[in-house]
């Protein structure tokens, strides 16, 4: 099982019919999930569920024809489930939520960084990435 991906791994912005300055796209490096889950009376369960992604982050300057910032971030969230049957742990319960958290903070990686705030309110000198 797997998705097929549109653009070469290594090239996010391979299409360069682009209408912005600046274009940030996220290239997934690793991802995990765990669940942990114990049984509870009345055929249910509880537990939680932990989703890690490391995400690379890229911005691509169109005026420049070239990646001009780079940064490797890791995203975590752990996610408490409580009174699932047992069809709510086969259909994968706590997923979504648990990888959308761990996006959420990867994307919190990046607004965290100096640089990158620097480079998208102009005042990076790019010559220098």
């Amino acid at each position: 099982m797997g998705y097929n991906v549109d653009t070469p791994q290594h090239d996010l912005f391979e299409k360069k019919t682009l209408n912005s300055e600046l274009i940030a796209g996220a290239l997934i490096k690793d991802i995990r999930y765990d669940i942990h889950i114990q049984p509870e009376m009345f055929n249910k369960y509880t537990g939680s569920a932990t989703a890690t992604l490391t995400v690379e982050w890229q911005v691509y300057s169109a005026t420049e024809k070239k990646v001009v910032y780079t940064h490797q971030v890791t995203g975590y969230a752990h996610v408490p489930l409580s009174g699932m049957g047992p069809q709510d742990i086969l259909n994968g319960a706590g997923k979504s939520g648990a990888f959308t958290l761990a996006f959420t903070d990867a994307v919190r990686g990046l607004m965290a960084d100096p640089a990158f705030h620097q480079l998208v309110s102009g005042g990076a000198d790019r010559s220098a990435q």
